[in-house]
């Protein structure tokens, strides 16, 4: 390899051809070899879960909204027992990065909800009633595994206590790199901007992890 001057792409694993040719340097005859790294290309498997209305309402701003998007996306039912069948399937997929979207009606901006909290609350489509019910023998408290400390979006820290939280807790407590994204009514942020935003959630959180 004395003979060589190898031109580097500054690329990895390490593949050459010398069959290239030749020149005289200083009385010696050298060999040009360029060297090139073999990229190591893998697409991330992202999967979108959204919710059926609840209760008497006849949207849900999570299903609205990532119908815009082109990722595979489940339907999650609102019900306490329905949410984990349909949670199963979703598990069976083994996505890379999973990405559940609800809707918060109290909420002015779109939040990105850090952790979600074992407990739950309420009445679901399906006549099963919850008051503070623990949703597992578990911690209290589960927290994200994806990295956020460098977003510049609102971060949340409680995804409240109804299916939302319910359907986090049980991807998280899975081992998925999941994250819930809270999203206010649509008469709050244009449905132009709120797509804008939530692609640029994505985006980091693609980049990030």
């Amino acid at each position: 390899m004395n003979n060589i001057i190898a031109i580097n792409e500054d690329f990895s694993d390490i593949a050459y051809d010398t069959k290239m040719p030749s020149y005289v340097l200083n009385g010696k005859r050298r060999r040009i070899v360029i060297i090139f790294k073999k990229r190591k290309w893998s697409v991330m498997k992202i999967i979108l879960t959204y919710f059926e209305p609840f209760g008497k309402r006849t949207i849900n701003v999570s299903d609205f909204l990532t119908s815009k998007l082109n990722y595979p996306r489940f339907k999650l039912r609102v019900g306490f027992n329905e949410v984990k069948e349909d949670l199963a399937k979703v598990f069976k997929e083994k996505p890379d990065l999973l990405l559940l979207f609800g809707e918060a009606g109290s909420y002015e901006k779109i939040t990105v909800e850090k952790c979600a909290h074992n407990l739950a609350n309420g009445l679901d489509n399906y006549g099963v009633s919850k008051v503070d019910e623990k949703i597992s023998d578990g911690l209290d408290e589960l927290i994200t595994p994806l990295d956020l400390s460098h977003a510049h979006f609102h971060i949340g820290l409680n995804a409240g206590k109804y299916l939302c939280n319910y359907a986090y807790y049980l991807a998280l407590s899975k081992g998925m790199n999941a994250i819930f994204i809270h999203l206010p009514y649509l008469d709050v942020i244009p449905n132009d901007l709120m797509l804008k935003e939530v692609n640029e959630i994505i985006n980091y959180l693609k980049e990030a992890n």
